[in-house]
């Protein structure tokens, strides 16, 4: 069964030929990856790969694309390209400028009864939460739980997982943790995955068998020289981590300038503040320690990252809080300090809580710590009124602009958060109402 063609590119072989069960091809823009795994994804369906081998049978092999409904007809243009011969089902058809069909569904039916069953990155997770596969082609970076659940429906069944990705567009630090872990903190891989990230180099863009270069220097120089000097170069021209959003909120929050690691380095500060937006899980809720200089143009220095836990109670926010301030040497007395405080979120406690606030609570459970200052703390509300959000974040946005905007390594959802928000990711919303 041969494809109508592909001839590997240099950079692309090692991919090709890893055994491993977990592989990222992390790479440069227009240097072929998502060919290379529209090639693994045939090579699966019909058994034909030249360097590894599968049990033998029909497969259902799952491809994940971050955004559906968008990526769809392109994909499948490329999936089409690559097409063997003869290989699809009666009542499996590619439509030119549509993409493949069958049964009046997004799918790709093969004679020797393997299937593709395409799922989106984003949006509803039902689709993604149910079923299972033999194999997942992921192209390009979905949302984190959509990861998770596809992952899962895959690792069910013990089957191999291969993921191509440039990282643009979306916030990428927890695959980043989950690939490569954290050495500085002692934090491991969660899983063995093998990373491929071949350089836009003459070199590399050779073909494997007959040597034919597919791009040439003039065209490597040229997509170089479009992104010099831009956010996004690293990642589109050399297939890196690192990166901001194109069209984001808070364009001048550089993390290469504005992300600290040395507590020594920061100005002297006249107030401590904490802020938290509550939420039922760890995803969902999270609060930070900052310093600021004074009540007018300040430095804001964000300390400490304050992450909620799933199950938690006023009485867990209460004591993450203490251990985040005795993790920087200070205790709840600095935060009852002129032009100092906590504030929290309007969040109701349920019935629960006998018509308390969850701020309520929360101040309750610091009242009764030791370390509670006299009066007790109150958590209180921020302002609501109609455009203070907005205004919010336009203070934020100008204080990371004017270089008065810092923010600790360790608070990694908020860097995350201001690198990527574009003002409609919800998911990237918390850590700045949190802030704000």
């Amino acid at each position: 069964m041969l494809f109508r063609s592909y001839d590997p590119i240099v950079g692309m072989v090692p991919f090709h030929q890893s055994a491993a069960q977990l592989r990222l091809l992390r790479a440069p823009n227009q240097i072929g990856k998502t060919w290379a795994g529209c090639a693994e994804d045939w090579w699966f369906l019909t058994d034909t790969h030249p360097w590894r081998k599968r049990r033998s049978g029909p497969v259902k092999l799952w491809i994940m694309l971050a955004d559906l409904e968008n990526q769809y007809r392109e994909f499948c243009e490329k999936l089409h390209a690559l097409q063997p011969l003869d290989v699809l089902a009666p009542g499996c058809v590619y439509v030119e400028g549509e993409g493949y069909r069958y049964r009046g569904s997004r799918q790709v039916m093969l004679r020797n009864g393997s299937q593709i069953v395409f799922r989106s990155g984003e949006g509803s997770q039902i689709a993604v939460s149910s079923g299972t596969a033999d194999a997942l082609h992921i192209d390009e970076p979905p949302k984190q739980p959509h990861f998770l659940e596809a992952c899962r429906a895959v690792l069910h069944r013990d089957g191999p997982i291969w993921m191509t990705m440039t990282p643009v567009g979306r916030p990428v630090a927890w695959l980043r943790l989950r690939v490569e872990g954290d050495v500085a903190n002692g934090i491991s891989p969660a899983e063995p995955w093998q990373q491929h990230v071949p350089l836009l180099t003459f070199e590399n863009v050779h073909t494997h068998r007959r040597g034919i270069p597919t791009r040439t220097q003039a065209s490597i120089d040229k997509q170089r020289n479009r992104y010099l000097g831009t956010p996004e170069y690293k990642q589109r021209c050399e297939g890196a981590w690192e990166g901001v959003a194109t069209g984001r909120r808070f364009n001048g929050f550089d993390p290469a300038s504005h992300v600290f690691d040395d507590y020594d380095t920061l100005p002297r500060f006249v107030a401590l503040r904490a802020g938290f937006d509550w939420g039922e899980s760890a995803t969902t809720q999270i609060g930070y320690l900052l310093g600021i200089t004074s009540l007018t143009n300040p430095t804001i220095a964000v300390l400490a990252e304050i992450p909620g836990v799933d199950k938690g109670t006023p009485t867990t926010d209460a004591a993450a809080l203490v251990a985040a301030l005795r993790g920087l040497g200070l205790n709840l007395h600095h935060l009852a300090g002129k032009d100092a405080g906590i504030w929290g979120d309007i969040n109701s406690a349920g019935k629960s809580g006998a018509g308390l606030s969850v701020n309520d609570l929360v101040a309750a459970a610091l009242a009764s710590h030791p370390d509670s200052p006299r009066p007790p703390l109150e958590v209180q509300i921020p302002n609501k009124k109609g455009g203070s959000v907005r205004a919010g974040e336009s203070a934020l946005a100008t204080a990371a602009t004017e270089g008065r905007l810092l923010v600790h390594a360790s608070c990694a959802r908020l860097v995350n958060a201001l690198a990527y928000y574009t003002g409609s990711e919800s998911d990237l919303k918390h850590p700045l109402d949190a802030l704000r």
